[in-house]
């Protein structure tokens, strides 16, 4: 009887085996069926594809075409593969593939997995589409599977906010830079319960005799163990956490608060702030913009709101909004007295007939536009004429930015160019430096 009992045990132990490690709804390995075959591979690759829009189409058209939707992903997939290849299902929407291939087969295989699985799901006459994105990396005996596994997904994750279709290979500095992103993801929050930001100042002056116009306000965030965080990379994070509002609530309140006491002194004194495109359409910043003027009685012709070039390349999608709805919002600005600025002309290809829709009062040119090579003065003096020629034209006034030499300042001032600001001109500072900047400015002390 025992020996019997024994068998049986064993008989069933045999057969529910192959189900631990297949995935019930497809067929395919699953995670724990993958990790098995990499525990006998020593050398290959490691292929982990994200299926977007799942989601969608289970919302749209129900869960049994979203179920569909996998199931036929998974037949294209294993069809697809080389017989010693392994796919697998490891989560809802992912699905990955043990290749004994090198890192050649691994790519032409990954971009033909994404152009198979975004072709379209027709079912009862409705038709529903993915995207895929794939991570790769390599198996290594020295590595091992779950490291394989790791450096695959860190992969994913690194571009599963960018385009479709694309694949990305596992590299240490992808590993550092989303070390970095997670780090400051789970730190940013407290750091705005806590007023921790910090708000320096770059002033803008004229050139012929040095007098101040205005200042940049530049949010920026001295993280405790990674140091400074640029407010370029500051302001996307928040965005992307949804802590753009609290930020922009906090800056404008503490800005205006500073300018209004500056201005005191100097009446024409003007501040300007660069926003992502978003805020422009979010009534939070509206209201905050609105707090700020009324609270500090700050005049609306004091404050300029900045748009860098960069973000006004990037048309709808990635949560941006359209060119046509930036300009618009920037154009009602306009109308309440509040002036714009486009940042960083000349660090993209944006084109005259963007610029000439763009309802900005000032053009800020890049360094790159006039920042001197050897054996180019000339060719660099040309492009700034041309560029404030332009400026002029349509009614914007321009500023050079990252003026650092001597040189810099002869070309912009040569073509005419009004304004300037730079480490040539003044650092960006903290309020407290700014203002004895200002007042030596003011009384005529020396210079430092």
């Amino acid at each position: 009887m025992y020996v019997r009992d024994l068998s049986d045990q064993q008989e069933l132990d045999g057969s529910q085996r192959p189900a631990a490690h297949q995935d019930a709804l497809t067929g395919l390995a699953n995670r724990r069926g993958l990790r098995h075959a990499g525990d006998a591979a020593e050398t290959g690759a490691l292929l982990v594809l994200e299926l977007g829009g799942l989601t969608a189409i289970n919302d749209v058209y129900g869960p049994d075409l979203a179920e569909m939707v996998v199931v036929e992903a998974a037949r294209r997939l294993r069809t697809r593969v080389e017989p010693t290849d392994v796919p697998a299902r490891i989560g809802d929407s992912r699905f990955a593939v043990l290749t004994r291939g090198g890192a050649i087969r691994a790519h032409v295989l990954a971009s033909r997995l994404i152009t198979v699985l975004t072709a379209p799901y027709a079912a009862n006459g409705t038709e529903a589409h993915v995207s895929v994105w794939a991570g790769m990396a390599d198996v290594t005996a020295d590595a091992g599977f779950d490291e394989a596994n790791r450096r695959a997904a860190l992969a994913l994750r690194a571009i599963r906010s960018g385009p479709p279709g694309t694949a990305e290979w596992y590299d240490e500095e992808m590993e550092d830079r989303l070390v970095r992103r997670s780090t400051l993801e789970q730190d940013l929050p407290g750091a705005v319960t806590r007023g921790q930001l910090e708000l320096s100042y770059r002033p803008v002056v004229e050139l012929p005799g040095r007098r101040p116009v205005g200042v940049e306000a530049v949010l920026g965030w001295r993280h405790p163990t990674l140091g400074p965080v640029p407010g370029a990379e500051l302001l996307s994070l928040a965005e992307d956490l949804g802590l753009l509002g609290d930020v922009r609530q906090w800056a404008w309140h503490r800005a205006g608060g500073q300018l209004a006491g500056w201005r005191r002194h100097h009446r024409d004194l003007w501040l300007a702030v660069l926003v992502r495109p978003r805020e422009l359409l979010d009534p939070v910043f509206q209201a905050a913009l609105d707090t700020a003027l009324e609270t500090h009685r700050i005049p609306e012709s004091a404050l300029v709101v900045e748009i860098a070039e960069h973000d006004l390349l990037h048309g709808p999608g990635a949560q941006q909004p359209a060119f046509e709805d930036v300009a618009v919002e920037l154009g009602r600005l306009r109308a309440r007295g509040v002036r714009t600025a486009a940042a960083g002309f000349g660090a993209g290809p944006t084109s005259l007939r963007r610029l000439r829709l763009l309802p900005v009062d000032l053009l800020q040119i890049d360094r790159e536009v006039f920042g001197r090579s050897d054996g180019v003065t000339d060719e660099l003096g040309a492009i700034v004429d041309v560029t404030v020629t332009l400026g002029r034209r349509l009614g914007m006034e321009v500023i050079a930015q990252g003026l650092r030499e001597p040189d810099d300042l002869d070309i912009v001032q040569a073509a005419g160019c009004r304004l300037g600001q730079g480490d040539l001109l003044g650092r960006a500072m903290p309020a407290e430096h700014l203002e004895a900047w200002l007042e030596q400015r003011r009384t005529g002390s020396p210079r430092t």
